[in-house]
Parts: C-alpha cells; sequence; structure tokens
C-alpha cells in the first residue's frame, strides 16, 4: 500500500473512532445525568449541544483533511519503497482484520480487497497473467490463504519461504491469498470461491490438482468457499484434493467468546452501558470466530452481539477431499500442563483446531492419521516453522500417493 492512500485511510479511521468515542462519552454523561432524574430533561441541555458540536466539527475536520489527501494522491508521485510499502501493506492488514467491515461499508481506501498475490504482485485470474507468472504453467496448485489480521508476507521467516519451497519441490503453483479479514467469513467464502472458480477455468495448462493450506480464520474461510461453490454448481471444487488446515478454530476460540460476555456485560452495567460499544466495534470476521461461523444464516438469523450459544448450521467438511487439521499447543512434549492444555496455542484451543466437539454433528470427519497437535509452538508458529511444514509435506505427499 502506498503512503498517501495510508495516511488518507488512517485520517478517515481516526476521525470516525473520535466521533464514535464522542458519542460513548456522551452516553455515560447522559446515563448519570438521568440516573435519578427525568431523562428528558438532557434534550434541553447545554450539554447535548456541545456535543453535537463536537461531533460535526471532527466530521469537518476529517472530510477536509481526507479531501487534501485525495488531491494530494492524485497529484503527487512518491518513489517507490518496497520494505516501506510491505509494513504499510502489514499495518493495514491489521487495522482490517480489526475494523474491516467498517472500512469496507465507509469506502475508506484501507479497506483491501480480496486477490491473488504473487512475489511479483497481483495475479488476475486470466490466461495471459497466469502464463506470463509462471514459465510453462504446473498441472498443480498450492494456494496459501492467511489468518486474522495477517497477509502473505506472514509466511515467509526473514528471507526463508518454507511454503514456496516445498511447492518448488513437489511441482506446485504457489499462489498467495490477500482479502479483508475483518469481513464476515461467509462474504470473504462466496469471494475465494468465485476467484477460484475464474482461476481454475483460465489455467493455461489442464489443472490436474489443486490444493490449499490455510491458517486460523482462513481455514473458516476456506470451508465456507467449498460449501458455496458446491451449492452454486461450481467446478473447481472437483480438481481440489487436500486442504490443510492450520490452528483453524472449527469450533471457535475462547478470546471471542470471553469479548462477547464483557460486551454484554457492561450492557446491563449502570452509568457503563455506553462502553458496551467499544466491544460491538470489532470486526465481523472476529465475532465470526466465536463458534466459527461458516454460512450466512448463521449471523442472519442472531443478533451477534447479545446471543449465547451456538446457534451454527453443521457445515461438513467437502467429500472427497483430504482434509488435515493441525493445532499447536504451548504444553511442551513429554510433559502434563493443565493450563497450556487449557489454551492451547494462546488463541485457539486442540479441540477446536481439530475438529472435536461434544455434538456428534458437529465433529469433523477426520481419521487420525490426518490429525496433528505441534507441541511447544504458538498460534503464529504453525505458519513457518519447519516441523509444521515437514508435515505438511506429508499429508501433500501421501495424497499425491493415494
Amino acid at each position: 500500500m502506498l503512503a498517501i492512500p495510508f495516511v488518507r485511510g488512517l485520517a478517515m479511521l481516526a476521525t470516525d473512532g473520535t466521533v464514535g468515542v464522542t458519542e460513548i462519552v456522551e452516553g455515560m454523561h447522559r446515563d448519570i445525568a438521568g440516573f435519578g432524574a427525568a431523562p428528558e430533561l438532557w434534550r434541553w441541555t447545554l450539554t447535548r449541544f456541545v456535543y453535537r458540536l463536537v461531533r460535526g466539527g471532527m466530521d469537518l475536520s476529517g472530510k477536509t483533511v481526507d479531501l487534501a489527501l485525495g488531491a494530494t494522491d492524485r497529484w503527487l508521485t512518491l518513489p517507490s519503497n518496497s520494505a516501506a510499502e510491505g509494513l504499510l501493506d502489514d499495518l493495514a492488514s491489521v487495522l482490517n482484520g480489526a475494523f474491516g467491515d467498517h472500512l469496507e461499508a465507509s469506502g475508506n481506501p484501507l479497506a483491501i480487497p480480496i486477490m491473488l498475490r504473487v512475489p511479483q504482485g497481483e495475479l488476475a485470474p486470466e490466461r495471459d497473467q497466469i502464463a506470463h507468472a509462471f514459465s510453462g504453467p504446473p498441472r498443480r496448485l498450492l494456494l496459501l490463504v492467511h489468518g486474522l489480521c495477517l497477509n502473505e508476507r506472514c509466511w515467509s521467516r526473514g528471507t526463508e519461504d518454507l511454503p514456496a519451497t516445498l511447492a518448488e519441490r513437489l511441482g506446485y503453483a504457489c499462489v498467495y491469498l490477500r482479502y479483508n479479514s475483518g469481513r464476515h467469513v461467509s462474504v470473504n467464502g462466496r469471494d475465494l470461491a468465485g476467484l477460484l472458480d475464474r482461476l481454475v477455468a483460465a489455467w493455461p495448462t489442464r489443472l490436474e490438482e489443486l490444493s490449499i493450506v490455510a491458517h486460523s480464520v482462513g481455514g473458516l474461510v476456506t470451508r465456507s468457499a467449498c460449501h458455496q461453490a458446491v451449492l452454486a454448481g461450481q467446478g473447481w471444487t472437483r480438481r481440489l484434493r487436500t486442504v490443510v488446515y492450520l490452528g483453524t478454530p472449527h469450533h471457535g476460540a475462547p478470546l471471542e467468546k470471553l469479548g462477547q460476555l464483557a460486551t454484554v456485560g457492561l450492557a446491563w452495567a449502570p452509568f457503563a452501558r455506553s462502553l458496551s460499544h467499544l466491544g460491538t466495534a470489532r470486526s465481523a470476521g472476529i465475532k465470526d470466530l466465536r463458534h466459527g461461523n461458516l454460512l450466512e444464516e448463521d449471523w442472519q438469523r442472531c443478533d451477534q452481539e447479545t446471543t449465547i450459544g451456538d446457534h451454527r448450521r453443521p457445515v461438513p467438511l467437502l467429500p472427497g477431499v483430504r482434509h488435515c487439521l493441525g493445532a499447536a499447543s504451548l504444553e511442551q512434549p513429554g510433559s502434563v500442563s493443565p493450563v497450556a492444555g487449557m489454551v492451547g496455542d494462546l488463541l485457539v484451543r486442540v479441540p477446536s483446531a481439530t475438529g472435536v466437539h461434544d455434538e456428534p454433528a458437529r465433529t469433523l470427519d477426520v481419521p487420525p492419521a490426518q490429525r496433528r497437535v505441534f507441541m511447544g509452538m504458538n498460534h503464529f508458529d504453525l505458519l513457518s516453522h519447519p516441523e509444521v511444514w515437514a508435515q505438511v509435506e506429508r499429508w501433500l505427499v501421501q495424497d499425491a500417493g493415494a
């Protein structure tokens, strides 16, 4: 991402945030002022008028800055700096994970469109671009799908890119997905399904195999894409051979469940209910992590802010595909730590990452040989640890030989 669009988007987000905080402070002031008094009196106080002036002033200032930066972006050309642009990409990805649905709805330039990437840059799902990106395009394709608040750069550790090295060794074309991880999983899943349908149709050679390695919420997006592709009659799923899920919260993440409980608790607390709006500001993508939502109906038929309990419709894994589940645990090999066993990899517990659920209908039907718990690792070690990628290679090779 270039510097000026980034600053412009950041200024827009800061303005929205300041206006939102002003509304929260006003709400707290109103709650306190109305406690034991007639709430109608609030409508006629000078304080309410002052808050309106503050909100209006911030909104006007934000629009003025946005117009100035927009004009600068059109007329000023800055020298390219790949290191700086990479850092801005990473920061934008974090903001997308946290507030991505708001960024998209408000037309913020920080909102990341879904796209395919290769080391040279964006890869359009067009025959000529694919042929240009890959000399004699392989008949096998490996897609990497990142998790929340990340982008395709997460798969590299320093100068080492284990997925790309593995793909070259096994004869795969390696393609990365970049997307706005703060949108609903079902929305990203729908867009990924359409993107893969166009990519497979445009592949210059006969594509014999598509395999996917997905991290964290990327695994939920992948599962959603598979389900929606089948419903839409898209043919790319017939090329799908293996999906590897690394640290995917198939049955939710405990931190998001705690976040919802805190938000609901604040909404009931005297003088603090306005603070609950801070909790509701988190993105739709984060809220989908509470139980592992895959479908639109999972979040459309209930209020995600107040509804307690798992109301998902069970979605089985796509048949005819080799599904492999990788989980991480802070527990060291050979040791028994109840605390480490409870927290899993810090973000996702082992039963959720391995698809185990108390309800048989929700448990993912995967053979033991296609499950692996990596001991002494955290959630992000799964991205680039040599032991993890040695196992991924074994899963891919076993499938090729099946």
